[in-house]
């Protein structure tokens, strides 16, 4: 394609993760256990690669007509200058979904979406092009009600230089937006990035003796950090109930008292108002204060589930289900699921969920910080 390239490694600018995860995972499996692992932290290992290969699914943003001139032109330099950028049309500004971090990402080459049998791709870790997750663009979407498209996202990294990153410095314009803080990721985003960033392979080995493939999972998900690598759409619409958060409500509860206190007084909405201020466990911790309380709150499955709806509505927007069927529109809808109280309790233990409120986090920043940019 004009250039030599070596190995990089490129972040997504709204999720901080990279598609080299996955085969950071198989990489984990071969050469850092050196055959020390057994059958089942194997299986569990080989069960994770699986079930994130969505990781490479890629969208490229960016000026495809500039892009393709500077790259099969010899005399023309692959980097833009950020005020030339920055006057690019609307109408050039393409998004091309879909696209596969292949056997070439490891050379920053993505591949198209429409396999033509060439030797086509685009180069995403320097120039007029950003790689973005394609499951990132979603929250994108719904974390800001649609004011930040692909299109201003990929404004505001060429307003940072992204266009005019040399070859030599990989580090900026790769590891993500400048203002931005992507949480657990932040200290983990290297050229050569773990997927267990909080064990080493001995620690991991070790779960061979908790006997439970599933077991192994859970424990490198969260305590091994793989969470904040994982995709964040696995709804847990239909999980297994072992799969559920353990309950807070105490099964111990206070005689009914003959003279209830203020707060027990307190109509139903009015009582509602309260405890979606709060944390789940705040709300779940007064609930189990008194018999009362717990009639009061959670007393009925409508209760629970209506107080449930209106926590995550308020407090937990990235935990509703959303159907991506219309990929420029996304739409949320908390009706998909039959009984909220137990989706909710499933969500608050889930690795994937966990990442996606991360990354719905990072999509608020994306526009404050674009506003602050005037972008």
């Amino acid at each position: 394609m004009g250039h030599t390239l070596e190995k990089m490694t490129a972040y997504c600018p709204i999720s901080g993760c990279t598609p080299d995860i996955p085969h950071g995972l198989a990489s984990y499996l071969r050469k850092e256990f050196e055959g020390s692992a057994g059958p089942l932290v194997t299986q569990a290992l080989e069960e994770l690669i699986l079930e994130d290969k969505g990781m490479n699914d890629v969208t490229i943003v960016g000026d495809l007509e500039t892009f393709s001139h500077r790259m099969t032109d010899p005399t023309t330099s692959h980097q833009v200058t950020r005020n030339e950028v920055l006057h690019t049309p609307e109408s050039n500004i393409r998004v091309v979904r879909h696209c596969k971090a292949g056997e070439r990402w490891s050379l920053g080459i993505v591949d198209d979406p429409v396999d033509s049998g060439d030797d086509t791709g685009f180069i995403a870790v320097f120039g007029v092009l950003i790689m973005v997750q394609t499951f990132s663009l979603p929250i994108l979407h719904l974390a800001t009600n649609g004011r930040v498209t692909p299109q201003r996202l990929w404004r505001l990294a060429m307003h940072q230089g992204w266009s005019e990153v040399n070859l030599s410095e990989s580090d900026r314009g790769v590891y993500g937006l400048v203002g931005v803080d992507y949480g657990a990721l932040e200290h983990e985003r290297k050229q050569y990035p773990s997927p267990l960033p909080w064990m080493i392979p001995a620690e991991a080995a070790a779960l061979e003796e908790l006997g439970d493939c599933e077991a192994i999972k859970e424990v490198m998900m969260h305590r091994g950090g793989l969470w904040m690598w994982m995709s964040p759409d696995r709804f847990p619409l239909e999980a297994a109930p072992e799969e559920m958060a353990p309950s807070h409500v105490s099964s111990v509860l206070s005689p009914p008292n003959a003279n209830p206190a203020t707060i027990e007084k307190l109509p139903f909405e009015l009582l509602c108002a309260i405890v979606l201020e709060g944390p789940l466990s705040s709300l779940l911790s007064l609930a189990s204060a008194s018999r009362s309380l717990y009639a009061l709150i959670l007393g009925s499955e409508s209760d629970k589930n209506a107080i449930a709806s209106a926590w995550i509505i308020k407090n937990a927007p990235w935990y509703v289900p959303v159907d991506c069927s219309d990929e420029e529109n996304t739409q949320s809808d908390l009706k998909r699921t039959s009984d909220t109280w137990t989706y909710l309790r499933r969500c608050q233990a889930s690795a994937s969920m966990r990442n996606r409120e991360r990354i719905w986090r990072i999509a608020e920043q994306i526009e404050a910080l674009a506003e602050r940019c005037e972008v």
